[in-house]
């Protein structure tokens, strides 16, 4: 009987080494013609082959052993073998025999009282009843188990946290989360204490079920991890293929795409591998969500075709199940309760089989009319009903083909420069709006022989034929395209109106042409697409055609953006710091960190060039506080030599502003340098003001709160929004150079120039002008009370040591 504990054991750690010990230990007991043993190690088998989702050779191993139990009078053993026959019916979905057979082992454990069968008997028709849709009755079975199991078999510890797991199932599916947590607690502390692995990762997997049915999401992930890592331990592919679904169900919760797809991916394998059909319905389910969310509606039409065979492979299965199921029960339950109660339930169980086959036959009427839906949405923008990019690449190859190098086609890229603001200020109800007429009248300039495809947001490709034929020259052809373009843009020479009132927009545009810029469709819209992005690089509002310059130009910039990824890391970055001096004794009270780029190949890299992609990319956030961080440092270094007054000046960018992290990343560097919040100057642009006013106000508001400067750079050539001064919480107001340098020249921007100063002063804020190259315009400025100055007449921007020496001259 050793050997019969240590296969036990194995099934709860190993159930595939347990496999293999049990396979020996019968062939050995065959070998010795020891029948009693082999029908014992049979039981076990059985068992580990049904865990093991094996349930035909579990069944012929089961009924092996109950005919030599019987044939032999063993009523013990003739119960177990009962009861574990029972399970392998559960699990196959023959619910009839399942009861029959538990019915029959109870019967025989209470014969010979036998407390451990009697409770391993009750918990398995709990499961039963659960698995059945009515856990009510399994709640109280299970319940019936554990009282024994603590009562009379309290040696039995395992089995007792079997008990408490399927008690917590039905507990789930009642919604009493809490009590079905507190029985999963005391079952897994059990499976950690007797080594019962297999007990322990199907508990995590029910905890992890729970925390993610309340919203702890991290919780939920790290105990359905711990269970599958068991599972996989084991080779448990039940456990395996529901953990993996469980992953990728927290995974789209929380948009992880990358992670949802592999472990959707690994429980769709396992459940088709071990025609787990429960587990495959629910993959399919989850990927048809997933699929519609993120707009990948071939995907979503296909699943969902799959999904639909399956549920009705599934309702058809439960059908049948639970009608053999309701003969069982009624034949088995006539000495339980009364005749008239058990009709009762039948006509429940009748009335729920119906309603379950109208369910089936409306979703199969739906199918069609969703399947016409997803097909029309596979190829139309649902908002402008315009063909989307699908419908767009299959039209111009389409048309490609049919010009065969004998006419020309063109194809423009439209994007409606600052449609942000429409959504912003009059709501996304009225910018969907206002994009629906955008739509409208971009399709009629396109013409019969065009179409129009909204290619995502505010962007629109329109592809038009020319009547310029091929080899007719390139300047008909240009000047054809041009006038193409032309109605695209007499689209927007008319108002818009929303919601009573008119507006004007405009719009930058880029156009490719057949087939002098390519022969592909693909190759013809990155085309049009690049000249539409160097019109608005140059400002908006305009348009420009195809040449192989801007070819040359965004593989440049994307070589660009692959180098800016790494700068940080490989130490390219440096800083510059331009002084500023007080008006009254021309002391360096100030310094503005400048970022400088070493590129390993191009050498220098000037802010202008760079800048913007960082923007673009959002690489300018880590870069920004790598910025914060080095500069903070430096300043720390000159103050603890004696410069206690100080500050250091670093300009902040839109995407910096908008990052939620902005605030802890300057705190962050100024703990780290010890500098207390007034040393640092954060700088803005008045651009920042006109884009966001409201959402730059309560970021610039936490920052002023910490006790941190506020600077807006740039001022007095921009849109120059003096309301917006008086909202906004700042401290310093920096003049801009060009405003500068012209009123010297100009006796006009020399009043405007004294306006700006006054208007400051009146609002107490300090004025800094930048730009100050000569003696005459430092000797104006002072005139007009500046507070300081920026500029070539006293320091180019430094390096650090640069700095260091110069603060150190001066003492």
């Amino acid at each position: 009987m050793d050997a019969l504990a240590q296969l036990d054991r194995l099934r709860e750690t190993a159930p595939q080494r347990a496999l293999r010990y049990a396979e020996e230990l019968l062939d050995d007991a065959l070998n010795a013609s020891d029948g009693p043993l082999a029908a014992n190690i049979r039981l076990g088998l059985g068992e580990i082959l049904r865990v093991l989702g094996r349930v035909p050779d579990a069944t012929t191993h089961l009924r092996a052993a109950l005919t030599w139990f019987e044939s032999n009078g063993d009523r013990l053993g003739e119960a177990w073998a009962h009861h574990h026959l029972a399970t392998v019916c559960a699990a196959s979905g023959l619910l009839d025999h399942s009861l029959r057979h538990i019915e029959t082992a109870r019967d025989l454990f209470d014969l010979i009282d036998d407390a451990r069968g009697q409770a391993r008997a009750l918990v398995t028709e709990a499961v039963t009843y659960s698995n059945s849709g009515r856990p009510a009755e399994g709640l109280h079975l299970a319940e019936r188990a554990e009282r024994i199991y603590r009562l009379r078999c309290p040696q039995h510890a395992i089995e007792l946290g079997y008990a408490l797991y399927n008690r917590a199932t039905p507990l789930i599916a009642l919604g009493r989360h809490e009590e079905a947590r507190e029985a999963l607690v005391e079952a897994l502390e059990i499976s950690r204490r007797e080594g019962a692995n297999r007990l322990g990762a199907l508990a995590l997997g029910q905890l992890g079920v729970i925390h993610q049915l309340r919203g702890t999401l991290d919780a939920a992930r790290d105990a359905i991890e711990d269970a599958l890592e068991l599972g996989e331990a084991m080779g448990e592919p039940i456990i395996e293929a529901w953990s993996h679904y469980h992953l990728a169900t927290i995974a789209a919760e929380i948009s992880d795409s990358e992670t949802f797809d592999a472990h959707m991916d690994r429980a769709l394998a396992a459940a088709q591998k071990h025609a787990l059909l429960d587990c495959h319905v629910a993959c399919l389910d989850q990927l048809h969500k997933h699929y519609e969310r993120i707009g990948d509606t071939t995907a979503a039409l296909a699943t969902h075709r799959e999904l639909l065979t399956a549920r009705l492979t599934q309702l058809e299965r439960t059908s049948s199940q639970n009608l053999r199921y309701m003969q069982a029960v009624r034949s088995l339950e006539d000495t339980r309760a009364d005749k008239a109660e058990l009709e009762t339930r039948v006509a429940e169980r009748t009335r729920e089989l119906s309603e379950t086959v109208q369910r089936l036959e409306r979703e199969i009427t739906r199918r069609e009319e969703i399947e016409r839906q997803v097909r029309f949405l596979a190829e139309r923008d649902p908002l402008t009903r315009c063909p989307n990019r699908r419908a767009l690449i299959s039209f111009l190859g389409e048309m490609l083909h049919a010009a065969a190098g004998g006419e020309h086609v063109a194809v423009i890229f439209i994007d409606v420069d600052r449609f942000k603001q429409i959504n912003d200020s009059l709501g996304h109800t009225a910018g969907d709006s206002v994009l629906c007429d955008v739509a409208q009248r971009l399709a009629q300039a396109c013409g019969d022989g065009g179409l129009l495809s909204r290619y995502g947001g505010d962007e629109f490709v329109a592809v038009m034929p020319l009547e310029a034929p091929v080899g007719a020259g390139r300047g008909l052809a240009d000047r054809e395209l041009a006038l193409a373009v032309a109605r695209v843009r007499r689209c927007f020479e008319q108002p818009f109106a929303v919601s009573g009132e008119q507006f004007y927009l405009d719009c930058s545009i880029g156009a490719s042409l057949h087939p002098e810029d390519g022969n592909e469709p693909e190759q013809l819209i990155a085309c049009a697409d690049m000249a539409m992005y160097a019109v608005k690089q140059s400002g908006r509002g305009g348009h420009a055609l195809f040449d192989v310059s801007l070819a040359e130009a965004a593989h440049e910039r994307l070589a660009l953006e692959k180098s800016l990824r790494h700068a940080t890391e490989r130490g390219e970055f440096e800083l510059r710091f331009e002084p500023r001096v007080a008006a009254r004794n021309g002391l360096v009270v100030a310094l503005e960190a400048l970022l400088r780029w070493r590129h390993p190949k191009l050498g220098w890299v000037p802010p202008s060039r760079f800048i913007p992609i960082a923007e673009d990319t959002g690489e300018i956030v880590p870069i920004g506080r790598w910025v914060l961080e080095h500069a903070c440092m430096q300043l720390a270094s000159w103050r603890a030599i004696g410069h206690h007054s100080l500050r250091v000046a670093v300009n902040v960018s839109a995407r910096q502003i908008r990052d939620v992290e902005l605030l802890p990343a300057i705190e962050h560097a100024l703990k780290a340098s010890g500098l207390p919040p007034d040393a640092l100057e954060v700088e803005i642009t008045e651009s920042l003001l006109i884009e966001d006013p409201e959402g730059v106000a309560r970021v610039l508001g936490r920052l002023k709160d910490a006790g941190i400067r506020i600077s807006l750079d740039d001022f007095g050539m921009g849109y120059s929004n003096l309301a917006m001064l008086a909202r906004m919480p700042l401290d310093i107001l920096k003049l801009d150079r060009s405003l500068v340098e012209e009123m010297v020249r100009s006796t006009r921007a020399a009043t405007v120039v004294a306006s700006i100063v006054s208007l400051a002063r009146g609002l107490g804020l300090a004025v800094v002008a930048e730009g100050v190259q000569d003696e005459g315009t430092r000797i104006a400025l002072t005139a007009l009370a500046c507070d300081s100055f920026q500029g070539y007449l006293f320091s180019q921007p430094l390096t650090a040591d640069e700095v260091s020496a110069r603060l150190a001259a001066v003492g």
